[in-house]
């Protein structure tokens, strides 16, 4: 079966926020869901099974 993917942007926080990284992210990977996070000047990586996509910020 197919893992339900969730896309969590921001463009107000970094990639390893607390609130978004550990409260959301992580616990929709534990429960089984295929993560990823779009967030500013962020190295694109997965890290505790979570997909974070780095996007450069126009200023």
């Amino acid at each position: 079966m197919n893992k339900i993917k969730v896309c969590h942007l921001t463009c107000a926080h970094e990639a390893n926020d607390i609130r978004i990284f550990q409260k959301e992210c992580i616990s929709l990977a534990k429960e089984g869901y295929e993560v990823y996070l779009v967030a500013p000047n962020a190295v694109s990586k997965v890290v505790n099974g979570i997909n974070i996509v780095g996007v450069p910020v126009r200023l």
